[in-house]
C-alpha cells in the first residue's frame, strides 16, 4: 500500500491512495481517513493515518504547510481533471466528519450522531 499526499496548486490537499486490497462491490468496507496538520493528535507523530475496516494500511509524518486553507472546499470521489472521467466509478453510502482527531473507528456500524 502507498500513500501520496500533497497540497498542490490553490491550496488543495490531495491524497491518493494506491492499494493492494480489493473488495466485491456487494461488501460494506470502511474507510477513514484522519488528518491532523502537526502530528500532535494521532500518535507517533503522524500527520495524515488511513484506516479500512478499522485496520491501520498506512501512514505519513510530513508536517503540512496548510495556511489559507480554512475555507477550502472538500471533494471526496470527484476528479477536476478535464473529461472523460467517470463519477460512477465510486459510491459514497454514508460519509461522516469529525472536528476532532478521531482514530478509533471501533463504533464505525453505530449510526448515532456525536456531539
Amino acid at each position: 500500500n502507498q500513500i501520496r499526499a500533497c497540497v498542490v496548486e490553490k491550496g488543495v490537499f490531495k491524497i491518493k491512495l494506491f492499494l493492494s486490497w480489493s473488495w466485491s462491490i456487494d461488501t460494506l468496507a470502511h474507510f477513514a481517513v484522519v488528518w491532523d496538520k502537526d502530528g500532535s493528535n494521532i500518535g507517533g507523530g503522524k500527520t495524515l493515518l488511513v484506516k479500512i475496516n478499522n485496520v491501520e494500511i498506512g501512514s505519513s509524518t510530513i508536517t503540512w504547510g496548510t495556511t489559507g486553507t480554512q475555507g477550502s472546499d472538500l471533494r471526496i470521489g470527484i476528479s477536476r481533471e478535464v473529461p472523460p472521467f467517470d463519477p460512477s466509478k465510486i459510491v459514497i453510502d454514508n460519509l461522516k466528519t469529525y472536528n476532532v482527531c478521531k482514530i478509533n473507528f471501533s463504533d464505525r456500524d453505530i449510526e448515532a450522531g456525536y456531539a
